[in-house]
């Protein structure tokens, strides 16, 4: 990885979870960016947002500082922070590619089209079945 600078993004899904989340997704990530000698230029989060929202203001305005900062890389604590649907998790990707970054992730390290495709396929799934869930359960 050559980049020395980190953009952090955190986000939890529903008003029923932790605030507290985002703190700790952005101590996780910032001690990861650390780790790997990147100093964090910016921190950025969506509270009680879900993940198959596409627009984002928090999401938005990380891409928005990703494309000023040519040094720097998306850092989440996982690919399923930053979205849960196929498509818009695909996309993003090329987003991020296109402006000559990366993401990486707590979880997983540098992010491949490879992760993109199965994890984002399995977040999908796992978006799917919760929905199921929630509305047998009403």
């Amino acid at each position: 990885m050559t980049h020395e600078l980190a953009i952090i993004y955190a986000r939890y899904s529903s008003d029923l979870q932790r605030p507290h989340s985002i703190d700790d997704q952005i101590r996780e990530c910032r001690a990861y960016a650390e780790r790997l000698g990147m100093a964090v230029v910016a921190t950025f989060s969506d509270a009680a947002t879900s993940g198959t929202q596409i627009s984002r203001s928090g999401l938005d305005a990380a891409i928005e500082a990703l494309s000023a900062n040519p040094r720097a890389v998306l850092v989440a604590e996982a690919l399923d922070r930053l979205s849960c649907g196929q498509g818009h998790i695909a996309d993003l990707y090329d987003e991020v590619k296109f402006l000559g970054s990366e993401i990486v992730t707590v979880a997983k390290g540098p992010v491949s089209r490879m992760h993109v495709g199965f994890k984002g396929t399995m977040n999908a799934y796992y978006i799917d079945d919760l929905g199921k869930k929630t509305r047998r359960g009403l």
